[in-house]
């Protein structure tokens, strides 16, 4: 068969039968054919790589207790439709978080627990790669937000519903959330 109509047939196109449909992938199975990610890129500008810049000034990581549950949620919703996530740091080459994104050819970038106010940040924001914070909202920038006042209150009914009467609140770090 021709290389078309290999490509239709390893990306589900229908015009090609049950048949060679069948026999192709199966030759592929058998190759251990992987798409070349490089050739999909420049064919469809698309890379299906979701950059995430987390930073936090505990130096926790991924083990900080809230956003390591926000991410790795973000992280499964993204690959059930077919994405990667790539950490973009400001230390590759030294480059900036944008140039961290366009080097690693990012579809878009998920932004949580930075100083949005660096300009690094707000570099990144101003540019034409579409964004996503959490926890953070800016103008013309989608965000998912926490209702922290809600959860506060729910927190504090739960306890007093409990019997409790002496209530105290310790926090972290600074941030928003």
């Amino acid at each position: 068969v021709s290389p078309a109509t290999v490509s239709k047939a390893l990306n589900g196109y229908n015009d090609v039968s049950e048949k060679t449909m069948e026999k192709i992938r199966k030759a592929a199975d058998e190759l251990h054919y992987m798409p070349n990610v490089a050739a999909r890129l420049l064919k469809t500008n698309r890379s299906n790589n979701i950059g995430v810049v987390f930073e936090d000034e505990t130096l926790s990581g991924l083990t900080h207790d809230y956003f390591s549950a926000i991410l790795n949620s973000a992280k499964l919703e993204l690959e059930k439709h077919g994405y990667d996530i790539t950490f973009i740091g400001q230390r590759v080459g030294g480059s900036s978080f944008l140039e961290h994104v366009r080097y690693r050819k990012c579809d878009g970038v998920l932004i949580a627990n930075v100083n949005f106010s660096a300009d690094s940040v707000q570099e990144l924001i101003r540019s034409e790669i579409p964004t996503i914070t959490i926890d953070y909202v800016f103008d013309n920038v989608s965000s998912v937000l926490s209702d922290n006042v809600e959860g506060g209150y729910l927190l504090t009914k739960y306890l007093l519903d409990a019997g409790h009467e002496k209530i105290a609140f310790i926090h972290g770090e600074m941030t928003s959330v």
